[in-house]
């Protein structure tokens, strides 16, 4: 699609031909979609300065209803999940869908209703699959099927437990892979004996993500471990280790949730044990955790009223910070170094924790949690800096560099070239820097365009159109939302040019140059007045030079350079047969008077024989003269 875009710079009105559907805006808060106030959630912290903004969607077991919300709390979409009205409705997974506004999300509980659903913004029901079997989410893949974790699978059937733990559907509900714990851990010693506290008697099974090089991601919960399988099942790594009481916080695995692997090779893994954290695979060691205590009576984040955190979701931000979704119905965005940038509560939560502890005698009971999962579609514009041409630069070449420094979350930069003088685009996005993704967690590879603009003598514009990777949560090969973002710069092209003007002087012809980065008119040189004058004309109160090259036989010296009648310092150089004069000044339309002493006779000898011819003659006359007397 081509759209015409109309844009005010400067003084002037110009349309750009944009390719695609583009909405570009200069700031983020233009971007994020506003809503309406709902008391039930407010955010009790914000610094716009430091958070990836965008909105936020999550679903709210309490109130059976999926929220999308902005940054400042207002809901920009609420769909309430109508069987809510009457039962208790388990909210587990959610997932905005790539190349729609469709929201994917899944039910837990009731066991009538487990399954997964995808809906529209207008509240329609366009797609769902429901099993008893399925638990904690549902991800749509690239191919248009939907994985799927069946953590109740094992409340059917007995050991070894014949139902699949994963599988895989397409668009009609036809099962078409499955993948099954007992071919790797019914026959370990080491695993074969784990019972679940709470349901799932074995595996529990809460997390399943298809990867870019199409193994699967596998988090068995009841196994304190992450695995990945091969689609055939082959059992490819798997780290962590099964603990059942005296585990240590930091070098083990505690209950893993809703893994999500990093372009950086680590893995963010949400563990209810109060924290989230960033698990390096190959140190097998957790490398960032938020928050930095651990433990019910040792974190001094927990504010005392509170309950600890019963973390069940997490986000890594392009900007490198965290989304956190924490079960007693509040999410958080913090920083690499532990800052609350954000926070937003519901105060429709139900309070909970994963285990009892002495200071609290709710029970755990997971169809009470409030939140589970939360997805940031980010509204930020790409960053980028033009660094070459400089805004309001005047060049004295015509190979102008071209140079921009991409900043945070930058798939491809555009730029646009317009020509002031002549009213013209001279060029329509083209490609700058483009990063092509395989994927978001393969680095891209880049294609870069070129380094200079060859353009001749003006005023120009130039237009960069940078759009945003756009990558989401549990898809990484498809992006969700696209930013764009736009700057303009003004610059000015002034190489000098030489120009020869021509005069006549006593039947003779004589050239006059001139060095300048102005437009030169009207030349003109008066014999009588011992004058050259001409006009100078250049973009207004920026800086103008001349050097103007007079053969010495046509004007001799001293000279007076005088612009709009004031008396201007200038430089003289000097040669065998001609004068250089340089001066500068403020450009704008200008006269300039070059005056001389003295008009040169240019034939000087010619005239000095033309003398003695005359005298010789006479002095013949008066010769023969006497002869004759």
């Amino acid at each position: 699609m081509i759209i015409s875009v109309s844009y005010n710079v400067g003084a002037a009105n110009r349309n750009i031909l944009l390719l695609g559907d583009m909405d570009i805006r200069t700031s983020t808060d233009q971007l994020i979609p506003r809503g309406s106030v709902d008391p039930n959630y407010t955010v009790e912290a914000w610094v716009p300065s430091k958070t990836w903004n965008g909105t936020t969607l999550f679903g709210n077991t309490a109130l059976g209803e999926l929220i999308e919300v902005n940054m400042w709390g207002e809901v920009v979409w609420r769909y309430k999940i109508p069987e809510s009205r009457t039962q208790k409705i388990s909210i587990a997974g959610v997932m905005f869908l790539p190349g729609s506004s469709n929201v994917l999300y899944t039910i837990a509980n009731p066991e009538h209703m487990r399954g997964a659903y995808e809906v529209n913004r207008h509240g329609e029901l366009v797609w769902s699959f429901k099993d008893k079997r399925v638990s904690h989410d549902a991800v749509r893949l690239p191919n248009g099927n939907t994985l799927l974790t069946a953590g109740h699978s094992e409340d059917y059937s007995t050991w070894p437990y014949i139902d699949p733990q994963v599988f895989e559907v397409n668009q009609h509900g036809e099962v078409v892979w499955e993948w099954y714990a007992k071919e790797i851990y019914a026959n370990n010693t080491k695993y074969m004996n784990i019972r679940g506290k709470d349901f799932g008697p074995w595996t529990h099974v809460n997390e399943a993500l298809r990867l870019p090089d199409d193994s699967i991601l596998i988090s068995p919960r009841n196994f304190d471990i992450i695995l990945y399988v091969a689609r055939n099942g082959t059992l490819l790594n798997e780290f962590g280790d099964p603990c059942i009481q005296g585990c240590g916080n930091r070098e083990k695995l505690w209950m893993p949730h809703s893994p999500i692997p990093l372009s950086n090779g680590h893995i963010l893994i949400s563990d209810p044990h109060n924290r989230v954290i960033e698990f390096d695979i190959n140190r097998k060691q957790v490398v960032w955790q938020w928050p930095p205590c651990i433990g019910w009576r040792e974190c001094s984040e927990r504010p005392s009223n509170e309950f600890p955190l019963f973390v069940r979701g997490a986000q890594r931000l392009p900007n490198g910070n965290t989304l956190v979704t924490d079960s007693n119905g509040r999410l958080v965005e913090v920083t690499s170094d532990g800052q609350i940038v954000w926070e937003l509560k519901s105060s429709s939560y139900i309070a909970m924790s994963p285990w009892r502890h002495p200071e609290a005698s709710i029970p755990f009971d997971v169809r009470k949690s409030s939140f589970y999962q939360a997805e940031r579609l980010s509204y930020m514009l790409p960053t980028f800096n033009i660094m070459e041409p400089v805004s309001n630069q005047f060049y004295n070449t015509h190979k102008i560099p071209l140079v921009v420094m991409e900043g945070l979350d930058v798939g491809k930069i555009t730029y646009s070239l317009f020509d002031n003088s002549n009213n013209a685009w001279l060029l329509l996005n083209a490609t700058l820097l483009e990063n092509v993704f395989q994927d978001s967690l393969t680095p891209p590879k880049k294609n870069k365009g070129p380094e200079f603009l060859d353009i001749p003598n003006g005023e120009y514009t130039l237009r960069i159109i940078a759009g945003s990777q756009g990558f989401g949560y549990k898809e990484f090969a498809t992006p969700k939302r696209i930013n764009y973002a736009i700057q303009e710069i003004h610059f000015f092209v002034n190489k000098p040019i030489r120009q020869i003007f021509e005069t006549e002087f006593d039947l003779s012809k004589f050239y006059v140059s001139i060095l300048s980065n102005s437009t030169i008119n009207n030349f003109h040189f008066s014999q009588s007045n011992r004058l050259i004058n001409f006009a100078i004309e250049g973009h207004h109160m920026s800086n103008g030079f001349s050097e103007v090259t007079i053969p010495s036989a046509l004007l001799e010296g001293p000279y007076e350079v005088i612009i709009d009648e004031t008396k201007v310092s200038h430089t003289i150089t000097v040669n065998k047969t001609h004068t250089f004069l340089y001066f500068d000044y403020v450009h704008g339309l200008k006269n300039v008077q070059i005056r001389g002493s003295n008009v040169s006779n240019p034939f000087p000898l010619l005239g000095m024989s033309f003398l003695i011819i005359i005298i010789a003659m006479f002095l013949l006359l008066v010769a023969i003269r006497r002869n004759v007397v």
